[in-house]
């Protein structure tokens, strides 16, 4: 098959393109940079097309069609210019590349979207377990999420089986948020934010990319996803878990506000969370290789202690 991957250049993206055509399919990257990453670069069955926007010459060539594309939504203070940052590259790329699709004499067969578990919304205690028939939340990134999640179920309308995958945490020390907050535990000066019962949806990378795939591969399956371990913990025990890992104390506990003047609104990714369970992946019979915090994070830190 080929596969073609908005937002392939990215961290997930990457990822997920490498093990594709380790299973012997070729891959097209649509991506704004002019060049592959590194990692990518000299291999059999990948391309690159540097684009905005995927053309329709382009995805007519395509047997699968994948949507991983967006601003970071962590690492910058949510102002009104980078809350429709936010949105455009990710409800106004899908709403575009609808419109592309529409104009093609062969489509793609499948269509897989990327989302994200703040669909739920955020809290800091009494949180209710979350599976994919829960509601959505009331704040920014809920609305950000149910349009965006909105605008990828109307490729159903075209034929296509469309999967839509509200991603949890992603543990892997390449980037994300583990790979921040490496430098501070590492330099005993990691800890808990408070309040500490806030709960992180993880999953290891590994496990993305087994469940991407997973999903992509059974044509059988569609619609909404959790990529999420099924046992999510508490920010405490994660910094806990983390430090001890690494060998370090973890005696600190970091103040809502100091997060605040940081990240602004933005900062309630870190003190709040979501309680997020992976229901209809689990029902699909998909077993997890690192399901516990514990064992995920001495793999991911066993070649960089």
């Amino acid at each position: 098959m080929k596969i073609g991957i908005v937002g392939g250049s990215g961290l997930i993206g990457s990822f997920l393109a490498h093990s594709i055509i380790d299973k012997g399919d070729s891959v097209v990257i649509f991506s704004r940079k002019s060049s592959l990453p590194l990692s990518l670069r000299n291999k059999d069955r990948i391309s690159l097309i540097s684009a905005q926007i995927p053309l329709e010459d382009d995805l007519e060539a395509l047997d699968v069609l994948i949507n991983l594309a967006g601003e970071p939504i962590v690492g910058a203070k949510w102002t009104p210019e980078r809350k429709e940052e936010l949105r455009a590259s990710r409800v106004d790329l899908t709403r575009a590349i609808f419109e592309n699709l529409k104009k093609c004499q062969k489509l793609p067969s499948t269509y897989i979207a990327g989302s994200a578990i703040g669909f739920y919304g955020a809290y800091d205690e009494d949180q209710p377990e979350c599976t994919e028939t829960s509601p959505p939340g009331d704040d920014f990134l809920s609305a950000l999420c149910v349009e965006w999640e909105n605008a990828s179920l109307e490729f159903k309308n075209l034929g296509l089986r469309t999967l839509v995958l509200r991603t949890g945490v992603v543990l892997t020390t390449k980037g994300g948020a583990l790979a921040q907050m490496l430098p501070a535990f590492r330099t005993f000066v990691g800890g808990v934010v408070n309040p500490g019962t806030q709960i992180l949806s993880w999953i290891h990378m590994e496990d993305l990319v087994s469940a991407i795939l997973h999903l992509l591969y059974d044509d059988s399956l569609s619609g909404i996803f959790n990529l999420t371990s099924p046992n999510p913990v508490s920010n405490e025990i994660f910094s806990n878990e983390l430090a001890s890992v690494l060998h370090r104390p973890c005696i600190f506990r970091i103040p809502n506000f100091a997060l605040e003047f940081i990240y602004g609104e933005g900062a309630v990714l870190v003190y709040k969370g979501q309680k997020v369970l992976p229901k209809r992946l689990e029902e699909t019979n998909f077993r997890f290789k690192f399901p516990e915090i514990r064992p995920a994070l001495e793999d991911l830190l066993k070649v960089s202690l």
